[in-house]
């Protein structure tokens, strides 16, 4: 990340004497530390020296980072705490816990053939989600989250999503973690080898804050290098900023816990799902290095306001209340990023409810059911608002009568499938089935082979 910084790599028989001993000389602005263990098997008087360690750093203008762990919710990992728990020293307030995500790109161009001569390939921001590959590895693969048991909420972990729970969240921040989409290439052991998880997160976080550092001196914002505890700047950026972060809306750090073997676990699976805002898979999101830098002292303030455009439709015109109303908003990006987290809808100032936007490339729709008794008669506003990019609404207007509606049965979609693997997995441009009801005029049945091209009027 910081490729000409200077690395100075502290070596002893415990990692934390390692720690320990580069807070103690002062020896650079940021320490980075890839080792942890849970929380409920680290002894209190360890917590307590953590939090010392920590503080003292960041009167020194010391930024200490640290992974959150590669077990999802359940760090500890065994049957001796088989349930919720967080990673120490992550879970220290003075310490930056980075979490993981992984890339989401869809059937969407983000990658160059070939290298540029900086040595990258990316076209831009890769769409991400949060890690979890505990499927696909047969074991826990997910990105270190949850509430401390040990340290309270410091009072500058505010912000929407954070939970009120008296308890020190984390992680803080996420980057780039599944070592199966996409690792880390490593030249470690005479050869190259591909690595992923939280322990890959941190070291390049504090790369990053070499950089923010380097910015601050260079342009006179600061003297000397050094921010100390990043985390109290971080959570107010992430509203004051929001161009400097990307809110990771999906996925989950739900993972298998390990029962005794005598014994059974109340709840087999324990973790999280990403929302809008802070959540406990990965904390504000991953970052916008520069975004996030150059608007460190507050030259960035919002997005830019043409980063999203967003459109409104519904399958009727006219409604009864009995009836039933599909409102589908479609959120374009102008950067070619697949826009992501929720739109919500209202109609006439009163709210209908929300729904997830799901997509490829650079659009995505959100789907509501509506019947019409959510409705005011005679004339509604529905709106939708995404605030996900940028601020953008859309309205489409409806007639609400007391009954009638449409004149006839409202059409039903029911699913959406693959027409081959009956899966709601789709790509741009290819074959589609629906189910549903009162899809057609009339009822009809095809009367011969090949199957004809439409039935009744109504094109296949």
């Amino acid at each position: 990340m910081a490729r000409n910084a200077t690395i100075v790599f502290v070596y002893t028989e415990d990692v934390m004497n390692a720690v320990q001993y580069a807070i103690d000389a002062d020896l650079a602005p940021v320490v980075s530390v890839s080792y942890g263990d849970c929380e409920q098997e680290t002894a209190s008087e360890d917590l307590t020296a953590f939090r010392a360690w920590a503080q003292q750093g960041n009167a020194e203008g010391i930024t200490w980072f640290a992974a959150s762990g590669d077990d999802g919710a359940a760090d500890c990992g065994d049957t001796q705490n088989p349930g919720y728990a967080v990673d120490a020293p992550g879970s220290v307030p003075e310490v930056t816990s980075v979490g993981g995500t992984q890339f989401a790109e869809g059937s969407g161009n983000y990658w160059n053939a070939t290298n540029s001569a900086g040595g990258g390939s990316a076209l831009s921001y890769i769409p991400e989600q949060t890690w979890n590959t505990s499927v696909q590895d047969g074991e826990p693969a997910a990105s270190g989250g949850g509430a401390s048991v040990f340290y309270p909420k410091p009072s500058w972990q505010a912000g929407p999503g954070v939970p009120n729970d008296n308890a020190r969240d984390v992680p803080d921040v996420a980057l780039a973690a599944s070592p199966d989409h996409d690792g880390f290439l490593i030249y470690t052991g005479g050869q190259l080898q591909i690595y992923g998880g939280t322990s890959c997160g941190a070291p390049s976080f504090a790369g990053i804050t070499a950089l923010l550092n380097q910015y601050l001196v260079t342009n006179g914002i600061q003297s000397s290098p050094g921010v100390g505890n990043i985390n109290a700047s971080l959570y107010p950026l992430a509203q004051s900023n929001p161009a400097g972060f990307h809110d990771i809306t999906t996925g989950n750090n739900i993972v298998t816990v390990a029962c005794a073997r005598r014994g059974t676990c109340d709840d087999p699976t324990v973790g999280y799902y990403a929302g809008p805002g802070y959540d406990q898979t990965t904390g504000l999101g991953s970052v916008d290095v520069n975004n996030l830098i150059r608007g460190w002292d507050g030259a960035t303030s919002a997005p830019p306001s043409n980063s999203a455009a967003i459109t409104l439709l519904a399958n009727l015109g006219t409604i009864a209340p009995s009836e039933t109303t599909y409102v589908t908003a479609t959120v374009t990006s102008t950067n070619g990023n697949t826009p992501s987290g929720v739109v919500t809808f209202e109609a006439n100032g009163t709210s209908l409810g929300s729904a997830q936007l799901t997509g490829t490339g650079s659009s995505a729709t959100a789907t509501l059911v509506v019947t019409g008794s959510q409705l005011p008669l005679g004339t509604a506003t529905i709106t939708a608002s995404y605030n996900g990019s940028s601020n953008v609404t859309a309205s489409t207007a409806m007639t609400v009568t007391s009954s009638g509606g449409s004149g006839g049965s409202v059409p039903g979609i029911a699913a959406v499938v693959n027409p081959a693997s009956y899966q709601p997995a789709l790509a741009p441009g290819g074959i589609l089935t629906v189910f549903g009801s009162s899809l057609a005029p009339s009822t009809g049945s095809a009367t011969s082979l090949p199957l004809p091209d439409s039935i009744n009027g109504v094109a296949a």
